[in-house]
């Protein structure tokens, strides 16, 4: 790949890659791949990697980058302008709240004035409209090479603009970070395309939607949300959400849940789950970033309830019992709910504090769901999060279930034999006894 390098003049061009900080990111370790395959290339005078964050400051949502870790003090956008024109900017995700709340496309238009700006999409192609961002296909063009944003035309394919596209701006070309995808990109930038070239371009407002200004009246309830999910979601997606919907949602415990019960399901299909809202990355302390947190996400419990509800219960019971071989040494919550599993009845309810609030809920889903012996468990333990303090513990010690019982609970149920009624009869019945024949038996000859 040449990015625009002119044969008389080498090295002059630096790269700056703005890789989002939000959840999306910790699925995906690709960014320093990326950036390792780009210095190979040497077509770049420098590469900077420059993760961006979205911060609170007087109520209101801001856009800060980071030199270097993430960790790293915060620094405002503007001192990634660069006048004479000789930096490209690669945004790497459009999940994050940078995207969603439309903080990024002023500074976008700002930075597409003076320098090329493009973003890669992490996602494949049919995941972006999923994704809440205004999407149109166009014909794009450009006449020479390492061209500001601003200079390329383009005309659009599947829309038209109006009157009202005035308050509407142009974000420069996504493409996914496939080989075929940037091969077209470097074409693009170096000017070498003839002609029109088909891609998809970002139009938005020119200003930033504040972010109490959302009508929040349309917000979807849990069981619309789980229902929308289920009508446009992959059958691999809505596997995933179903069995993960009964263990913590750490990103190790996916993998392993993905490689042992849905081995054709990719990370695309594990991140549909983010895209369409029924699972979430929790609040960050103060200065954390999703990048250290090693993927840790959550279902909010009235969604993983409705998820369960869907899922066979011996594979709910599968795979608790998978993700506690793994990882209950590390995880305490899977050993325990693998032994509230196999003994409901004595098997010591967990404490309830702060911190475990969160599994206990989920133990509570999970014994809801595997439903027979499992419901006195699952009430004592959604009465003891309703009512704190008033923990109710099992009166007397009951006979752990046994293991045949436990396999029966859990199993899929066997079909029932077949009744045969009077639509099922064949047409002609056989007599369970002849009638007796009337006809005179011949005599016997003297």
């Amino acid at each position: 790949m040449v990015a625009g390098q002119p044969k008389e003049e080498k090295h002059w061009l630096d790269l700056t890659i703005l890789p989002d900080d939000g959840p999306s990111m910790a699925l995906w370790r690709l960014v320093s791949a990326f950036v390792e395959v780009l210095e190979r290339l040497g077509a770049f005078c420098t590469i900077q990697v420059r993760p961006l964050k979205t911060v609170k400051a007087d109520s209101e949502e801001i856009l800060v980058f980071r030199r270097g870790r993430p960790g790293a003090p915060a620094r405002e956008l503007d001192k990634l302008l660069d006048p004479p024109g000789r930096r490209a900017v690669l945004l790497t995700d459009s999940v994050g709240d940078a995207w969603q709340h439309e903080l990024l496309y002023p500074m976008l238009a700002r930075w597409a004035r003076t320098m090329p700006v493009n973003t890669v999409h992490l996602l494949p192609q049919w995941l972006w409209r999923q994704c809440g961002l205004n999407l149109r296909r166009a014909e794009l063009r450009v006449a020479g090479a390492l061209k500001s944003s601003s200079q390329w035309a383009f005309d659009l394919t599947d829309a038209r603009l109006d009157s009202d596209s005035a308050e509407l701006f142009r974000v420069e070309p996504m493409f996914e970070l496939q080989p075929q995808w940037l091969a077209w990109w470097a074409k693009m930038m170096a000017g070498e395309h003839d002609g029109a070239a088909e891609g998809a371009i970002l139009l938005s407002l020119r200003q930033a939607r504040q972010a109490g200004s959302s009508d929040t009246s349309g917000t979807p309830s849990p069981s619309e949300r789980v229902h929308r999910f289920r009508s446009v979601a992959s059958p691999p997606a809505l596997r995933l959400a179903q069995l993960l919907a009964a263990v913590p949602v750490h990103l190790d415990v996916a993998r392993v849940i993905k490689q042992r019960f849905v081995p054709e399901a990719g990370l695309e299909h594990l991140l549909e789950l983010l895209v369409s809202g029924i699972m979430y990355a929790p609040g960050l302390k103060e200065g954390q970033s999703t990048w250290d947190t090693g993927g840790v996400f959550a279902f909010p419990e009235a969604v993983r309830e409705l998820l369960l509800s869907g899922a066979r219960r011996s594979e709910t019971a599968s795979v608790v019992r998978v993700a506690a071989t793994h990882f209950g040494g590390r995880i305490p919550v899977l050993g325990h709910l693998r032994d509230a599993i196999a003994d409901p009845h004595n098997t010591p309810d967990p404490v309830l504090t702060l911190e475990t609030t969160a599994d206990v809920e989920l133990e509570s889903a999970v014994m809801r769901a595997l439903s027979g012996p499992y419901l006195s468990r699952a009430d004592r333990l959604r009465n003891a999060v309703l009512r704190p303090g008033s923990v109710v513990p099992a009166t007397e010690p009951i006979q752990s279930v046994s293991p045949r019982c436990l396999r029966r609970l859990i199993a899929p149920p066997t079909p029932l034999p077949r009744r045969r009624d009077a639509r099922t009869r064949p047409r002609n019945p056989v007599w369970p006894s002849r009638p007796p024949d009337r006809s005179p038996t011949p005599s016997r000859p003297e």
